[in-house]
């Protein structure tokens, strides 16, 4: 027991010892070091330099339009997710799409409100030009052949004449 009790005072003396020699390298510290931190600002935007704005959760959604189911006359959204290769969803207001709630629908003008958490985005509805190109009109004077029809050729069984 004594011996413990001589370790003990051992480790204490040499906590108490170290202790002012632990302290004396703090008096000359050189904070420079860290001026890579606080260039980043990394707890705040740092003033005069413009925060990058992130993009809204709507960003990866496109408007399509609206149609009324013929049971209730509800307006349903047509949404494209660009995100996941264009899937297009037919949603009702309070219907969601992942974590985005479809809050309102309107049909006359055309417009979606989406929620995500405390974020709110709404969508107008934009018309869209087709992909197809236009089609070259004939010349004057020119007739163009109609596409032929697909006939059904008769058939008969047996070999009566």
């Amino acid at each position: 027991m004594t011996h413990r009790r001589g370790m003990i005072g051992m480790a204490t003396i040499a906590v108490a010892l170290a202790a002012p020699a632990i302290g004396a390298t703090d008096e000359a510290h050189d904070f420079s070091r860290y001026k890579v931190i606080t260039d980043r600002a990394p707890f705040c935007t740092a003033t005069g330099a413009a925060a990058a704005a992130q993009p809204s959760f709507a960003a990866r959604y496109v408007f399509v339009g609206v149609v009324s189911t013929t049971e209730d006359n509800r307006p349903l959204a047509i949404i494209e997710d660009k995100e996941r290769n264009n899937r297009i969803y037919f949603k009702a207001e309070g219907e969601t799409i992942d974590s985005t709630k479809v809050v309102k629908v309107e049909q006359s003008p055309a417009k979606l409100v989406l929620q995500q958490g405390l974020e709110v985005a709404t969508l107008l509805y934009q018309a869209r030009g087709g992909n197809l190109p236009p089609a070259a009109a004939p010349a004057p004077g020119t007739f163009t052949r109609a596409q032929p029809v697909q006939r059904r050729i008769p058939f008969r069984r047996g070999g009566n004449e």
